[in-house]
């Protein structure tokens, strides 16, 4: 886990592991993993929007689609196939059909296929790759560090800016950020991927009643579990996993 100030980019505190008896490795700093769909608001979502591309509330296919070589694309769920859905839906529902289209919208329009490092992810410290423009990248393929996911969702949560010591770098538009944060709103509210609300309603009221913005992120057979929320002044990055990958279960994170 990592907590950040929105404003400054400091960490205000973090957890490397369950028990430093046990294992000494920094999981929140140099644990590599695949982030799953956390990355969909950073790496495709967020530049739709930037780009003009969609809206809130536009509709995206979620009919059956193929990778280039023939593989179909499969959803975490079944619900809403065969129909066009919102942008809101598709994030509270996490699915993933409808962010492949979106994302070769913006290769077209960008003439780009690694548009979303050249344009948006580098500009926030996230890793140089050529797998950021596989066709699998905008389901989570690619790996990072959870300070890594923390700086993206940090940066939508601080009106698009991303803070960094003493610089500030505007990645997003204020608009885009804005519309962006609404989205992942409802991805919390909704509880469809996440009981982080409800469990923190449980626990304490008070907390629960500021203004949580947040992502999950699951990979193949449940071998990482992320949940990112954010306030308006900070954002809680949480990953849980295997230090070899290894399959977990639905109910891990």
């Amino acid at each position: 886990n990592i907590l950040m100030d929105n404003a400054t980019g400091r960490i205000l505190g973090f957890i490397g592991g369950r028990n430093f008896d046990i294992n000494q490795n920094n999981h929140a700093f140099n644990a590599d993993r695949q982030v799953g769909s956390t990355i969909k608001p950073i790496s495709v979502y967020g530049p739709a929007i930037d780009q003009g591309i969609i809206g809130s509330e536009s509709r995206l296919a979620n009919y059956p689609t193929t990778y280039a070589d023939g593989r179909e694309f499969v959803n975490s769920t079944n619900v809403d196939l065969n129909q066009f859905v919102t942008v809101r839906n598709a994030l509270n529902w996490s699915f993933n059909i409808p962010v492949v289209h979106v994302n070769n919208e913006l290769r077209k329009k960008m003439g780009d296929d690694n548009f979303s490092y050249n344009h948006y992810l580098s500009k926030m410290n996230y890793p140089a790759s050529d797998a950021w423009a596989y066709e699998s990248a905008p389901l989570g393929s690619v790996e990072t560090n959870v300070v890594t996911q923390t700086n993206g969702f940090q940066a939508l949560a601080n009106k698009g800016k991303y803070q960094n010591k003493d610089e500030g770098t505007q990645v997003y538009s204020p608009a885009t950020a804005s519309i962006m944060n609404d989205l992942l709103r409802s991805v919390v509210d909704s509880a469809n991927t996440t009981k982080f609300k409800p469990t923190l309603a449980g626990l304490n009221p008070h907390l629960a009643s500021a203004d949580w913005v947040g992502k999950t992120g699951t990979t193949d057979e449940f071998k990482d579990s992320w949940l990112i929320v954010s306030t308006p002044t900070v954002t809680l990055s949480s990953w849980a996993g295997h230090d070899l990958p290894a399959p977990m279960t639905m109910t891990s994170g």
